[in-house]
């Protein structure tokens, strides 16, 4: 299952931690690569926060591996997918 629409107004945090997702109508059967490029849009300033933390995007990511591995092809082509997602958040 894919969210489809990750942004920080579709997510809760308590402290540090991701308590919540909301908003599931963008919901679809699809790679977790999308989903992966859409959390890491939130730390680019083209995500929509001028402010962006590049290194919560590492961060995060390297969380994300440890907890839930990627392949080698899902590490060879998520930049594609965040690249594809950086460039939704501009054209949208």
């Amino acid at each position: 299952m894919c969210h489809g629409d990750y942004r920080m107004r579709n997510l809760q945090f308590t402290g540090n931690e991701l308590t919540g997702v909301f908003d599931f109508y963008t919901s679809i059967r699809a790679s977790r690569l999308l989903d992966l490029g859409g959390a890491v849009t939130i730390f680019s300033p083209l995500g929509g926060d001028p402010q962006a933390d590049v290194e919560s995007g590492a961060y995060f990511l390297n969380r994300y591996h440890l907890s839930y591995p990627l392949s080698d092809y899902e590490l060879e082509v998520l930049p594609i997918f965040i690249r594809w997602r950086i460039l939704r958040e501009v054209v949208i």
